[in-house]
C-alpha cells in the first residue's frame, strides 16, 4: 500500500505551493549543475557529490532565503546539500552514459 503523502495528487498540490515550486527548482537544478561540475572535474564519484552537495546547498540557500528568510536559507540549504550529496554521482553517472565521450 504506498501512502496517501506519496500520490501523485498530493505531488501535485505540494508542487503547487507557490513557496515550495521555487525550493524544489532551486534545489535541483543547483544539485545537477554541481554534480556535473563536480564529477567532470575529477572524474569521481565522491566529487560528484561533493559538487551535488554545494550545488544544492547554494540552490536551496538562494531560493529559501528569498522565500523564508535568513533562517529559511539555513534550513533550505541544509536540505539541498543532502539532496546534493545522497544524488550527486547517480546523476553524474546518467550523465556518463547519455553523453559518453568514447
Amino acid at each position: 500500500m504506498i501512502p496517501s503523502f506519496l500520490t501523485s495528487a498530493t505531488a501535485m498540490k505540494v508542487s503547487a505551493n507557490p513557496n515550495i515550486a521555487p525550493l524544489a527548482l532551486g534545489i535541483g537544478t543547483g544539485t545537477i549543475v554541481g554534480s556535473l561540475v563536480g564529477g567532470y572535474i575529477d572524474d569521481s564519484d565522491e566529487a560528484a557529490k561533493i559538487g551535488g552537495a554545494i550545488g544544492g546547498a547554494v540552490g536551496g540557500a538562494s531560493t529559501g532565503g528569498l522565500a523564508f528568510g535568513p533562517l529559511g536559507a539555513l534550513g533550505v540549504g541544509a536540505v539541498g546539500a543532502y539532496i546534493g550529496y545522497e544524488c550527486g554521482d547517480d546523476i553524474y553517472n546518467v550523465s556518463k552514459m547519455v553523453f559518453s565521450r568514447g
